[in-house]
């Protein structure tokens, strides 16, 4: 039997996109499973990469079939669309985070603040809540947390068709 070389917390982390807390906090729930190598109090958690996949594995979408986009708004808008109001598509590494906000610049700047990565506006559309709500609805299966999805499948189809103008 051949051992796999044991993945540390940091990479681990960074494989499935989030933080060491998270992640710490997904062990506890019993949903990724974990080896404590640690000697002390202190747990130093390990991972086996199989372990990884199957995590990612048991919490990816299952393929959808193939079926015809429905429209998003009936043809007349509705009337608590606020002048000005958008719903953005902001991008960090493999994630898209889906929000409404009235000014755009602003709000890129305030995710920024607070986010150790660089995000860049990966395209945004004409809309108020109910719109990101039903886009949070219809792309709920890649939800990672928040209002922050992986970047696949349909999600990503969306995205690119709006940075085309489609």
């Amino acid at each position: 039997m051949t051992m796999a070389t044991l993945v540390p917390m940091r990479s681990a982390a960074d494989t499935l996109g989030i933080c060491e807390r998270q992640l710490r906090r997904l062990i506890r729930s019993g949903e990724v499973a974990a080896i404590n190598v640690g000697t002390g109090e202190r747990p130093s958690w390990r991972f086996h990469p199989n372990d990884i996949e199957d995590f990612i594995a048991r919490r990816s979408a299952p393929a959808a079939p193939a079926q015809t986009p429905r429209p998003l708004y009936a043809a007349k808008p509705s009337p608590a669309v606020r002048k000005g109001s958008v719903v953005y598509f902001f991008r960090s590494g493999p994630f898209i985070k889906i929000g409404t906000t009235m000014n755009l610049k602003h709000r890129l700047q305030n995710v920024q603040t607070s986010h150790p990565t660089p995000i860049v506006l990966a395209g945004s559309t004409k809309g108020d809540k109910r719109l990101e709500r039903e886009l949070h609805r219809r792309f709920a299966a890649l939800r990672v947390n928040g209002e922050w999805f992986r970047e696949v499948d349909d999600l990503a189809v969306y995205v690119a068709n709006l940075a085309e103008g489609l």
